[in-house]
């Protein structure tokens, strides 16, 4: 069983489904591996078209480079997997061993690495879950999705049943060879998979969201296929008419930088979770492609932390591969943009520079941080937006990267 959660600039939804049986032709294999399905099993179920994540990292063109390419192995915890007590291990994989398979043959980042979690049986160490998060190359897989922006992309596999032969303890300890008289398997041939089929019902959250003016200058990032909410939605669940519909999109001058205001990119927080919004937890890949000397930050929280509270962070890329993490916290870079809920308009790195009543007839503002780019010489590729899944939910209007 395999879910596609795509994270949608549709007030963020998860749009999540089973992927749909698609019937392709099957073609032989001069190097068959044991996770194809035998002709018996093809012709009784007929040639059902998956995308399975296990596959993908131990298919034929994968395998030989799985343990290779495999980075940082964490145990996490353990959980229960359809009655089944598992571990849970994290590890990062290099993207480039199986985006092909995807049909990004000409990926320019193939040195990004892929989270990928693994749910694993404790007792006879079989997957039993497996789920990467291709969310930096949503648009690349989903391709045209209507007027629905994706800005993430999740692929989990659940292997609900697993019915294994008797192999020998010192095959399973050094690889298992076929015996002579095993049957051949024949190879299942995986086509690019369509995502657009999961979001073809039409969206019409796009025209809520103003075009980017001709004049906008480059120095203001390009936010267009990150929003997930429009600044006249009452995007957070509760009272009605509570937006920044009073904030003029367009080209806007706060402080000592050029912002390109025209909507939001909320992330997920505790108590936003639990009243009832769904935004993903971070977006990965938000594209600068840009040398410079700072990054304005115009930004906010929904909820209330403590004063020191660390809410989420800005994570850096250059082109030679480095990064920097630029914390977020509540009381120094932010506060909540409802000034009823948190009288204080005091932010140690940053400040207020615009506030207003909104329709709901509440006080509400934004604030700015400047983080001083301690590489200015260098490219910055791309920046992630992470929540730290605390009280108060960042979110931001825009980012401008001053030359």
């Amino acid at each position: 069983e395999v879910e596609v959660r795509l994270i949608s600039a549709d007030r963020g939804a998860w749009l999540s489904a089973p992927l749909l049986k698609e019937y392709q032709t099957l073609d032989t294999s001069p190097r068959p591996t044991p996770f194809d399905l035998p002709p018996e099993a093809a012709q009784q179920f007929g040639p059902v078209r998956v995308l399975p994540v296990y596959r993908m990292l131990l298919g034929n063109s994968a395998g030989n480079h799985f343990l290779a390419d495999a980075r940082n192995p964490q145990f996490v915890g353990t959980a229960l997997v359809n009655g089944q007590r598992a571990s849970i291990i994290k590890w990062q994989q290099n993207a480039g061993t199986f985006l092909w398979a995807l049909g990004l043959t000409n990926d320019p980042a193939a040195h990004w690495q892929i989270p990928v979690s693994a749910w694993v049986n404790s007792s006879n160490y079989l997957i039993l879950k497996i789920q990467m998060d291709l969310s930096r190359w949503a648009k690349e897989i989903v391709g045209p999705a209507g007027d629905l922006p994706v800005t993430g992309l999740i692929l989990t596999e659940t292997h609900r049943v697993i019915q294994t032969g008797q192999i020998p303890f010192a095959q399973r300890r050094f690889g298992f060879e076929p015996s002579s008289d095993d049957r051949r398997v024949s190879h299942l041939n995986l086509p690019a998979p369509n995502f657009a089929t999961l979001t073809s019902h039409k969206r019409q959250f796009s025209r809520f969201i103003p075009g980017r003016l001709a004049q906008t200058p480059p120095e203001c990032v390009d936010l267009s296929e990150y929003y997930n909410a429009a600044l006249l939605q009452t995007w957070h669940p509760g009272m009605p008419n509570n937006s920044l519909d009073m904030l003029p999109p367009g080209l806007l001058q706060l402080a000592d930088a050029l912002f390109d205001v025209r909507g939001i990119i909320q992330l997920s927080g505790s108590d936003l979770r639990k009243a009832g919004g769904r935004y993903p937890e971070q977006i990965n890949g938000i594209k600068v492609g840009r040398v410079c000397r700072q990054l304005h930050f115009l930004h906010a929280a929904g909820w209330r932390s403590p004063d020191g509270t660390r809410i989420g962070a800005y994570i850096v890329h250059y082109a030679d591969e480095q990064e920097r993490v630029i914390p977020i916290v509540y009381g120094e870079d932010v506060r909540d943009w409802n000034g009823s809920n948190d009288v204080s308009a005091e932010v140690t790195h940053g400040q207020m520079v615009w506030s207003a009543i909104n329709n709901a007839g509440l006080h509400v503002r934004l604030f700015t941080t400047t983080w001083v780019n301690p590489m200015p010489e260098k490219e910055i590729v791309s920046i992630d937006y992470t929540s730290a899944m605390v009280t108060a939910a960042p979110f931001l209007i825009a980012i401008a990267a001053e030359p």
